[in-house]
């Protein structure tokens, strides 16, 4: 059995009594968020791709925020792509 990524495989580590970082899903509410920024002073955003791509650091999919507008707006920026062409955007 392999388990790629953080969000599965702290329940595992969880087990097991192994420290980790905090790592939340997808399910996040804008007050958890709010709430996990205050502890932390800042956190970091990263899309959760199914299966084990890796390397989401270097290709620019990796956002570190410190206030819920920004993390809001990295959010919508590393789940969504727009494309332009010409004077339309899709």
């Amino acid at each position: 059995m392999q388990i790629t990524g953080m969000l599965w495989g702290r329940k595992l580590l969880d087990l097991v009594e192994f420290p980790h970082s905090e790592v939340r899903g997808p399910e996040l509410s804008v007050d958890d968020i709010k709430d996990m920024i205050k502890r932390h002073g800042q956190v970091f955003i990263k899309p959760l791709f199914k299966g084990g791509v890796g390397k989401k650091g270097k290709s620019g999919l990796l956002g570190r925020v410190d206030n819920i507008t920004d993390a809001l707006s990295e959010k919508e920026r590393l789940y969504f792509c727009e494309h332009v062409d010409g004077f339309s955007k899709v």
